[in-house]
């Protein structure tokens, strides 16, 4: 596997979570970026914006 902290994995990673309902994993694997960002070289997004996604469905709409 590739390593965790190459964003293409992390990106793959948070998603396969998302779909399998674990948004707290989801949101863990955003916690391992040490930049704050997804920057997969097309674009680049800030974790926060993903980690809006996983809160929303856990109901935590404030924290979202």
């Amino acid at each position: 596997m590739p390593p965790i902290e190459d964003d293409w994995v992390r990106w793959i990673w948070f998603w396969q979570e998302m779909f399998e309902g674990r948004f707290e994993a989801a949101i863990g694997q955003l916690e391992s970026s040490t930049t704050g960002w997804i920057d997969l070289r097309m674009w680049a997004r800030p974790n926060a914006l993903f980690a809006g996604y996983a809160h929303h469905q856990l109901g935590e709409d404030r924290a979202a």
